[in-house]
């Protein structure tokens, strides 16, 4: 009996995930080999091929390189096609930088890496790279650039002080960019433990939610609803929204890793055992 149960809430999970994939024109699974990077002109971009396997870099359409340099080419082959460049190690192990200029004056900066891993699903090297190019936005409004806040963050944060709510230990300072006025949210602030969000019409279209690390790799977050709030158990320096092909980017300005919490407790504890 209890395994007839678990069947038909199988098959009830099923059809749910294949109707949210079709209404939001995204699969389920979300392949983290496929990597969007934000583009700046100081980033180095760090980037793990493996041997047997090509994979591609897709510059803009209107963008191809003209100059390519290595610190050591070999073991490394290289091909490009208009705005394509198609990369794939030959041997294991190997590690150098390649820089590329392309006809828009735009340099790029990348760690190149080689490995053997015979499990086809690795996802810690990239199939493809994309880039992201926020100083080429036209619709993030011009408040939200000069500022570097999210419409009605600061708003929320004079109002509350205005009611007596106590607001230490809560950040609101967050920016973004991206193009995707449907998922663009209207307010994002955290606790140093939980990050919130506030969609349009009460949380109508809630879009996939990812934390991005500095080499790009994106990964999908759960999330719960409180008090009217989009609720992620985590704090992240930078945030990925999907939905369809709308994309926005939110960044954390106050973001501080654990691992630099940690650091300064210990020299603190230093300090104080070197004072006595």
């Amino acid at each position: 009996m209890l395994r007839y149960l678990f069947f038909i809430l199988f098959s009830l999970y099923i059809i749910n995930a294949k109707a949210a994939s079709t209404e939001t024109n995204l699969p389920i699974p979300i392949d983290n080999r496929m990597r969007t990077l934000i583009y700046s002109p100081n980033e180095v971009f760090r980037l793990k091929f493996k041997v047997g396997y090509q994979s591609h870099i897709v510059f803009p359409k209107d963008e191809s390189p003209v100059l390519q340099s290595f610190g050591d080419s070999r073991g490394w082959s290289i091909k490009m096609v208009g705005n394509s460049m198609f990369i794939k190690p030959m041997d294991p192990g190997l590690q150098t930088n390649m820089i590329i200029e392309t006809n828009k004056d735009r340099v790029y900066y990348f760690e190149i890496l080689s490995t053997f891993n015979e499990d086809s699903a690795d996802d810690d090297f990239a199939y493809r790279i994309n880039f992201y190019y926020p100083d080429l936005l036209v619709d993030v409004p011009v408040i939200s650039k000069n500022k570097g806040t999210i419409n009605g963050n600061l708003a929320m944060m004079n109002s509350t002080k205005r009611q007596g709510i106590e607001t230490m230990g809560i950040n609101f300072r967050y920016s973004f960019a991206g193009v995707g006025k449907d998922i663009r949210p209207l307010k994002v602030f955290d606790d140093g433990h939980t990050t919130y969000m506030l969609f349009a019409d009460n949380n109508a279209r809630i879009p996939m939610i990812y934390s991005v690390s500095k080499a790009g790799k994106e990964d999908l977050l759960q999330y719960r609803i409180q008090d009217g709030y989009v609720a992620i158990d985590t704090t992240e320096y930078q945030f990925s929204l999907r939905l369809g092909n709308q994309l926005v980017c939110i960044f954390n300005d106050k973001y501080i890793s654990p691992i630099s919490i940690k650091k300064q407790d210990k020299v603190e504890v230093v300090s104080k055992s070197a004072a006595k």
